[in-house]
C-alpha cells in the first residue's frame, strides 16, 4: 500500500458519501462502471508496482 493509497483510504473513512473505486485506465468498461451515479470525480494515478518511473 502506497502513501497516496493510505491517504485516500483515510479520506473515504471521514467523508460519508465518498467511495473509492479502483479502475484500470486502459479498460473503458471499468471506468464506466465506477462512474455510474457519480456527481463528482477525483482522479489520482499512482505509479505501478515494480515501475521505475520517470527521472
Amino acid at each position: 500500500e502506497t502513501e497516496i493509497t493510505k491517504k485516500i483510504d483515510e479520506m473515504s473513512k471521514v467523508e460519508e458519501k465518498m467511495e473509492v473505486f479502483p479502475i484500470d485506465l486502459l479498460d473503458y468498461h471499468s471506468i464506466h462502471e465506477a462512474l455510474k451515479g457519480c456527481s463528482a470525480l477525483f482522479y489520482c494515478v499512482d505509479q505501478a508496482h515494480g515501475s521505475c518511473g520517470y527521472h
